[in-house]
């Protein structure tokens, strides 16, 4: 009987750590990197937009990018001076219950630096190389989810004539499955006027309050599609089809808009966020159904009943 109650245990343990993942309310909770008060992951209630975002846990410092590949699994890319890491968030439990979190290192050698952005299309990690604020060049590679480089980088600064300037660079990328291109923010930290900074009576830089909307295939090709009306729009994605972003200056969540040609309209109105939000992205955590926990209870009981007519 020993040997039954233990196989009981083994079983249910083993039914627990496999149990698949399953959506919930995927499509409607947002992941999100804070990096208010040190960097985290929290969850963010997109149709209770006053509730206050959830913590779920402490990420390293600068992983400012976020991408969910499904079963609860994210990823992001450290890129803190000399150090620049692929790292794996493993999210469990729903925003109801709460969660928790696993951190995974997949790689300490990833030959870029300052990557604000990334997304999966599916395949692969898309990320972009902010180098443009060293005075290099801004540049597209590829990694595997182990960390392996894909392919070949591609400069973005000869992509169809566009350039960028000293402190502006791509800070959201969200990958849509319905075209097959990767959508990016584009953020000025100056007003500009023909790669001009523009100085207030003080002689001094003005701020900008705008980030440009562009469209990007997978071989770097960009198009212009307009201008968001927040300004340092630092992270995107898609929810159910539709175009979200998060301004860094006003804190807000907003929908980018546009019509039925796929042209860019604008956008709307936001919710806020209330957090400096670095990178989001949508996935389904790994909740353990009721019925796993019912069959454990039904077999811890029968272990005590058994200890209990043996007594």
């Amino acid at each position: 009987m020993k040997k039954l109650q233990l196989l009981l245990l083994v079983a249910f343990f083993t039914i627990i750590c496999s149990a698949p993942a399953f959506a919930g309310t995927a499509g409607q909770i947002i992941f999100g990197v804070d990096q208010h008060g040190g960097f985290h992951l929290e969850a963010y209630d997109l149709d209770n937009p006053t509730a206050s975002p959830k913590f779920i846990g402490n990420i390293p410092t600068e992983v400012e990018n976020l991408t969910g590949v499904g079963g609860g699994i994210f990823y992001g890319i450290q890129s803190n001076g000399g150090t620049n890491c692929l790292y794996e968030f493993k999210v469990g439990g729903s925003y109801s219950d709460g969660y928790t979190m696993s951190e995974k290192l997949i790689s300490d050698a990833i030959g870029h630096s300052n990557i604000d952005s990334m997304d999966w299309d599916g395949t692969n990690l898309y990320a972009i190389s902010n180098n443009s604020v060293t005075g290099n060049a801004t540049t597209l590679f590829k990694l595997g989810l182990d960390g392996s480089v894909v392919g070949t980088d591609i400069n973005l600064d000869s992509s169809d004539g566009f350039n960028t300037l000293k402190n502006d660079k791509f800070e959201g990328m969200a990958y849509n499955t319905a075209d097959g291109h990767f959508y990016l923010s584009y953020t000025h930290k100056y007003e500009t006027v023909n790669g001009v900074i523009q100085k207030d009576f003080n002689n001094k830089p003005i701020w900008s309050e705008k980030s440009d909307l562009f469209k990007m295939d997978s071989s770097g090709n960009l198009t212009l599609l307009g201008i968001m009306g927040y300004a340092q729009v630092e992270a995107l994605t898609f929810i159910d089809g539709a175009l979200y972003g998060v301004s860094d200056g006003t804190d807000n969540l907003f929908e980018i808009n546009f019509n039925v040609d796929g042209n860019f309209t604008g956008t709307g109105d936001g919710s806020t966020w209330k957090h400096d939000i670095e990178g989001m992205a949508v996935g389904s955590t790994v909740p353990i159904p009721g019925a796993v926990w019912l069959l454990g209870s039904g077999l811890m009981g029968l272990v005590g009943f058994k200890r209990r007519k043996k007594s």
